[in-house]
């Protein structure tokens, strides 16, 4: 999927170390409900559980540069419900419009592809 340079693709164990990266970066996991510092096996145990579950999660990329994470979780199949969540982790890309295109993707994905009636975002007050 693309939209204004920006495409989305599945996580994958290739691009884990990259996401793990971003995550224990102070510019982002300051936003994130886990706030520790994230091993690489701890990294690579999530991404396994991460497989068996219904939860969606994307990269970000720019052209062909990846920049950031997205996702889509707590699915509920009953409700048809998800929440979404999404951050640019390469610092010249915040604040570009980036995130904009990327959220306009997964949403698509969840509405089109999923059939999800709601997705909902949860987005910390310090994050602007």
């Amino acid at each position: 999927m693309r939209c204004h340079k920006v495409t989305l693709e599945p996580l994958s164990i290739e691009t884990l170390e990259q996401l793990r990266v971003w995550r224990n970066s102070h510019s982002i996991n300051r936003y994130m409900d886990y706030r520790q510092t994230i091993t690489h096996e701890q990294q690579v145990k999530w991404f396994e559980q991460k497989k068996k579950s219904s939860d969606s999660f994307y990269i970000i990329r720019h052209q062909s540069e990846p920049i950031g994470m997205t996702h889509l979780d707590q699915m509920d199949k009953v409700k048809n419900t998800a929440y979404a969540g999404l951050f640019i982790g390469e610092k010249r890309f915040q604040g570009t419009g980036v995130a904009l295109s990327a959220s306009l993707l997964v949403l698509e994905i969840g509405f089109e592809q999923l059939n999800l009636n709601t997705i909902y975002a949860k987005v910390s007050e310090q994050n602007r």
